[in-house]
């Protein structure tokens, strides 16, 4: 448990400069706000899946609504998938 500890005490800082990063985005997307910020906040939640290892990091678009990420971790042999959805 200790070496578990000692990771997550290693990566705090960078996981929180992430964070502090991406609340920095406006992600207000309304008609007549300008939606550059929330493009721009997908495309760093994009980067950081990929830099976390996602097998896939991708953004799609429903129209001509704002951009979703999705961004596939694939689980060991047997396991089962989990879905998260935030926004």
């Amino acid at each position: 448990m200790n070496d578990v500890a000692n990771a997550v005490r290693a990566a705090m800082p960078g996981v929180r400069a992430d964070l502090e990063q991406l609340v920095r985005i406006p992600g207000i997307a309304f008609d007549g706000f300008d939606h550059e910020p929330v493009r721009r906040g997908a495309d760093e939640v994009q980067r950081l899946l990929a830099e976390a290892g996602a097998a896939t990091a991708r953004q799609i678009r429903h129209g001509e609504g704002q951009p979703s990420v999705l961004a596939h971790f694939p689980a060991p042999e047997g396991q089962p998938t989990v879905l998260l959805y935030a926004h």
